[in-house]
């Protein structure tokens, strides 16, 4: 309305800074980098240093990295002291070499072409399968995101819903299933207008809570889920994507609670066995978390994958990879095309099938994203470090699903 309708010139331009700020968490991507263009051209003081680092992202996803140079250049002395900017401003320094043409000819990235509707996201193993959430979202339901999420699974026999007996507050997932599929622990959203006996066990702030649940095999349901308690006074803050070590000793997680880096940090708690319970989070401290947001880790062995939009990498969210036990050495970034300008997310490694899963809205289908598997088998990749069988593979022997391979269109 105020655009529309004329207004003072620091009102309207306040207007379309939050209006750009809307379009951006709303992924209208395009609307976004037209109104920065207007808006971002000199720093002032309306400006957050948000607003020019996802500008610059938004540029590099496009391809307009010239401009991003640009860009980075006029805020340089604003915002030299900031890790974020400061990352995402070497990464343009010699931004082509991302694309490395070993890379480019070695690795074969392939989509998992799912006949679902919606945004695919929320990897996680279950005993020998994948388990995804997916969203079906309508236009006219302003929600329809968060209450449309409906948990499948892949198996060899192909996509199915998962067991509806696990249930949460509009959402169940990203999920973590530990003790051989017995037991997990799942993100869920805390809503004020859901308040009933059933489903007692909802904190009524706003936000998301990990929930815990318990399989019951006589009974062949999930149990009632339970809050998974992690400190005093936490509920006004937002807690997710958690992972579980396999013997259920120690859960990482991201949160923005107070105390961190900035944005989402991930932590750790390890499992008090007098005590049964969670002891107090530690930060994952500086060689993981940034001023930006780290967000889906993943625990397998002595390796922890992430996503990151605050390290230097291609831009966006990419996915990076540090040795627990040698956090000093740093994360690595994954390599093309493991990792592009766009978001990817959501690592997930399967050490027995050899294969690396993760999200990406790669495909330039309405943003949404999609998952995604690269073969180990036939695409090691050095930067994980892992064992690899002797045997050489056969042409033939491929993963068990139906995949396309990606699109190659030009950066």
């Amino acid at each position: 309305y105020v655009i529309n309708n004329g207004s003072k010139e620091e009102i309207l331009r306040r207007a379309k800074l939050q209006l750009a700020r809307v379009y951006f968490e709303t992924r209208q991507f395009e609307k976004t980098i037209s109104l920065y263009d207007e808006l971002l051209y000199k720093p002032g003081k309306d400006i957050l240093v948000t607003d020019v680092t996802n500008y610059i992202d938004l540029l590099k996803r496009t391809g307009r990295v010239m401009k991003a140079q640009e860009i980075s250049a006029v805020y340089a002395n604003n915002y030299k002291n900031n890790a974020r900017f400061t990352n995402i401003r070497e990464s343009l320094v010699d931004y082509y070499s991302y694309f490395n043409r070993d890379s480019l000819e070695n690795i074969k990235v392939d989509s998992l072409r799912l006949n679902l509707p919606g945004y695919q996201y929320g990897l996680a193993l279950y005993r020998n399968n994948i388990v995804f959430l997916c969203n079906d979202i309508r236009k006219d339901e302003l929600q329809s995101f968060y209450t449309n999420s409906k948990l499948y699974q892949i198996s060899e026999d192909g996509v199915e819903p998962f067991d509806n007996s696990l249930r949460g507050v509009l959402q169940v997932g990203p999920a973590s299933f530990f003790d051989n599929g017995q037991k997990v622990i799942f993100t869920s959203n805390r809503f004020t207008d859901v308040k009933n006996d059933k489903n007692s066990y909802i904190n009524y702030n706003n936000g998301t809570q990990l929930l815990s649940a318990v399989y019951e095999p006589d009974h062949e349901v999930w149990s009632k889920p339970s809050p998974v308690k992690l400190g005093r006074n936490m509920e006004s803050y937002s807690f997710l994507h958690p992972s579980v070590a396999p013997n259920g000793k120690r859960l990482y997680f991201a949160s923005d609670m107070p105390g961190g880096q900035g944005g989402t940090d991930i932590y750790y708690s390890d499992w008090d066995k007098q005590e049964k319970r969670w002891k107090a989070p530690v930060n994952m401290g500086p060689e993981v978390n940034t001023n930006g947001n780290e967000l889906y880790p993943f625990v397998v062995g002595d390796k922890l994958f992430f996503s990151s939009n605050g390290l230097r990498g291609f831009g966006g969210l990419d996915i990076f990879v540090i040795n627990i036990k040698k956090p000093e050495e740093g994360a690595v970034h994954l390599p093309y095309p493991v990792n592009t300008q766009f978001d990817d997310l959501n690592p997930v490694l399967d050490e027995n099938k050899l294969l690396l899963y993760f999200t990406s809205d790669r495909s330039g289908a309405h943003d949404n994203d999609h998952i995604y598997v690269l073969n180990l088998k036939k695409n090691p990749l050095k930067q994980l470090d892992l064992p690899y069988p002797g045997k050489p593979v056969k042409d033939d022997e491929r993963v068990p699903y139906t995949m396309n391979r990606t699109d190659s269109r030009l950066q």
